[in-house]
């Protein structure tokens, strides 16, 4: 068995969007910290953001849900019903859970100012 050598190896980038400026921008930018002097700041997810991933991410789970509901009980109230309030509540506790993780320093990493996604 032959271990990769780092350069074969696809690079394992961190999920955070860099910017590079004089000065961190104001509070128009939701949760941008800096890094001090180098000018590198991280952005933080907004919440009009935070419920945009929420919507688009439970439409894809409305279909799935909607066609299985579908197939099993072939009942467009007990569908709808079915589907409407399963995804209302998920809708929900995805926005909470995307806010809590915007909080969790863990797992995120700091990066050089060239760095590029």
């Amino acid at each position: 068995m032959s271990v990769a050598s780092e350069e074969s190896m696809p690079s394992l980038r961190p999920l955070v969007a860099v910017e590079t400026g004089a000065r961190c921008p104001g509070p128009s930018s939701a949760g941008a910290r800096t890094d001090g002097a180098s000018g590198t700041y991280v952005l933080a997810d907004s919440h009009l953001r935070s419920w945009a991933k929420s919507v688009v991410w439970r439409l894809a789970g409305v279909v799935i849900l909607g066609g299985l509901s579908w197939a099993y009980t072939r009942n467009r109230e007990q569908t709808t019903m079915i589907t409407v309030t399963f995804h209302s509540i998920r809708l929900v506790l995805y926005y909470g859970h995307e806010r809590i993780w915007e909080g969790v320093r863990w797992g995120r990493t700091r990066v050089r100012e060239d760095y590029q996604i």
